[in-house]
C-alpha cells in the first residue's frame, strides 16, 4: 500500500472510531508497527492527528470549527512559503478575494503593502489590513461564525455574486486522490461555489499536509482550480494534477 493510501486509511479509521490503537492500525493496514508509527508522526506534524497512549486520535473535529487563533500557528512555515508565492500572482490594482482561512491570512500578511482591493469574509484578515491605506477593503456581510471569526450564509454568498473578482484565493482541509477538495464543515461550501462563478482566476493555497488531509464535505475539485500553490513537490499520488502547480 502506498504511503498516501495508508495516510488516508488511518484518517478514515480515526474518523469512524474517534481513537484507534497502533496495534489495530497495524492489523487494519497490514503493515509493520514501525510503518504505522512513521505515518502517525507525519500526520501529527501536519496537525491532523494527536498522539494518545497506545494510539492516536483526530486533532480536528469534522463537526465543529476549531477557533481560528488555535489553527493559525499550525504549519506556519509552510503557510508563509505558500503565501509569498501567492502574492507574486497578484497584480497591483486588482480585486482579490481572500477566504477565511489561516493560509489566506498569511497571504494577506504577504500582500499588505500592495495596492489592492481585498474582498474577504474573514474578520481577522479585515483587522490585519485595516491600517494599510493602499488596501481598499470590502468585508462581506452575513451571519458571524464566532469560532472561525468570519461571515457566512446566504447574505455573504449573494454579495459575492454581485462582485467581479480578478483572483480568489481559497484553502481547504484536504485534497483527495480523485482531486476533490475536502472540508471539515459546510461553512465554506457555498462561498467556494460562488467564488468559482464570480472569479476570473481561482487559486488554491494548500500545504503538503492537505494531501490527502481530511473532510467529509466537498464543493469543488482541482479541475475547477486555475492554480494550486503548495510548499513542496506533490507526492506520487497527486503527481499529475488537472491544474497548474506552483511550489518553491
Amino acid at each position: 500500500m502506498l504511503k498516501e493510501a495508508r495516510l488516508q486509511a488511518i484518517l478514515d479509521h480515526l474518523r469512524e472510531r474517534q481513537v484507534e490503537s497502533t496495534a489495530a492500525l497495524v492489523d487494519a493496514l497490514g503493515v509493520s508497527a514501525a510503518t504505522v508509527r512513521r505515518d502517525l508522526d507525519e500526520l501529527v506534524s501536519s496537525g491532523l492527528v494527536t498522539r494518545v497512549f497506545g494510539g492516536a486520535k483526530l486533532t480536528i473535529s469534522e463537526a465543529v470549527d476549531e477557533p481560528f487563533d488555535e489553527v493559525l500557528p499550525r504549519n506556519s512555515t509552510a503557510k508563509r512559503s505558500i503565501a509569498r508565492l501567492v502574492a507574486t500572482q497578484l497584480q497591483p490594482g486588482s480585486t482579490v478575494f481572500l477566504e477565511a482561512g489561516t493560509t489566506c491570512w498569511e497571504v494577506a500578511m504577504a500582500a499588505q503593502e500592495m495596492e489592492l482591493t481585498v474582498v474577504t469574509n474573514s474578520l481577522r484578515i479585515a483587522e490585519l489590513l485595516l491600517p494599510h491605506p493602499g488596501i481598499e477593503q470590502i468585508l462581506l456581510g452575513g451571519s458571524v461564525n464566532r469560532e472561525y471569526l468570519c461571515t457566512q450564509g446566504a447574505a455573504a454568498v449573494t454579495e459575492i455574486g454581485n462582485l467581479l473578482i480578478d483572483v480568489a484565493v481559497i484553502g481547504c482541509s484536504g485534497v483527495g486522490e480523485r482531486h476533490v477538495l475536502r472540508d471539515t464543515s459546510q461553512r465554506e461550501l457555498e462561498v467556494k461555489r460562488a467564488l468559482r462563478a464570480s472569479s476570473s482566476r481561482l487559486i488554491l493555497a494548500a500545504d503538503h499536509g492537505k494531501f490527502p488531509g481530511i473532510g467529509a464535505y466537498t464543493a469543488l475539485d482541482l479541475t475547477e482550480v486555475d492554480l494550486l500553490v503548495t510548499d513542496r513537490p506533490l507526492a506520487p499520488a497527486w503527481a499529475d494534477p488537472p491544474t497548474k502547480v506552483l511550489h518553491p
